[in-house]
């Protein structure tokens, strides 16, 4: 039905209850949609590092700029909530950060049968009327919480949210920032201690929303259009073919981001350091 939120007038349907069976394959294709897949995995690896600056998403991507309250950070990041909960660096407030990453993964190895391996990604502290009406702030979580349980040696994740928009929000962003963090925790509980884990596999993908919709004369309209004037055609691609598989121990995985965030990502950042190590990359050719 149609509805009409902030002005913006929507069709939605509700409650949506989404199963994918094979996250690997976390990329959307299809005719009308503009993927960036390199993006894509930037912003999965931005959060899985608990970042809440604006910078590194805007470099390549300017239109996550509008998401923002424009004071260089975001207030809901879902990494920052998920690795530090207590901090809020838009609002520059640090009480007793919590990983909730480090949290799930101790209480799967302990048991694997647990039922509370879960992160919280809403917070009432940062997301309530004071912020978004009294501050007219447009920056809240849409994602709630995040669930993770292995059952017949396969670890399942279950995202709820509030709402989500079909084109930008369910298979744009949620798909590969979520089934990641899955396949990640995949990975670190193969490399615990815990000796039945070591054959782990990954799941399926589960998203519940409360408000599955897409907008009919804003954000996202132009997407539906193109879809819609495309005929669906399977694309040419063998998707038993071998997918790479993330393989790192938690710890391995912060020594990782570290390096990656001090290394790897100013070179990204900066086009006289990417044409720099390009000259390099030629030089050492010419060489061989």
């Amino acid at each position: 039905q149609e509805t009409n939120p902030r002005g913006k007038s929507t069709k939605e349907i509700r409650p949506v209850i989404i199963e994918n069976k094979n996250p690997k394959n976390r990329f959307t294709y299809l005719k009308g949609r503009k993927i960036n897949a390199f993006f894509q995995v930037f912003e999965a690896l931005w959060i899985l590092s608990g970042r809440a600056d604006c910078k590194p998403l805007t470099l390549f991507n300017s239109n996550m700029e509008q998401f923002s309250d424009g004071n260089g950070f975001y207030n809901a990041s879902y990494g920052e909530r998920m690795r530090f909960w207590g901090q809020n660096m838009s609002h520059n407030r640090v009480y007793d950060p919590i990983d909730q990453l480090a949290d799930v993964v101790r209480k799967l190895v302990d048991d694997p049968s647990t039922r509370k391996a879960t992160i919280c990604l809403t917070n009432p502290t940062f997301d309530n009327s004071k912020y978004t009406i009294d501050g007219e702030n447009k920056d809240i979580a849409c994602n709630m919480v995040m669930d993770f349980k292995i059952r017949n040696n396969k670890l399942d994740i279950v995202v709820y949210n509030r709402a989500n928009d079909l084109h930008y929000g369910t298979y744009g962003a949620n798909l590969c920032q979520f089934s990641t963090i899955q396949e990640m925790v995949v990975s670190f509980l193969r490399h615990s201690s815990n000796e039945s884990l070591k054959n782990l596999e990954v799941g399926s993908y589960y998203q519940i929303t409360n408000s599955l919709h897409v907008y009919l004369d804003d954000y996202g309209y132009a997407c539906t259009e193109q879809i819609q004037s495309h005929e669906f055609t399977p694309l040419n691609f063998d998707f038993n073919s071998p997918i790479p598989t993330i393989n790192m121990s938690f710890d391995h995985f912060c020594a990782f981001a570290n390096w990656f965030w001090t290394m790897v990502y100013p070179v990204l950042s900066s086009d006289t350091e990417l044409k720099k190590e390009y000259n390099n990359l030629i030089e050492a050719i010419k060489t061989l």
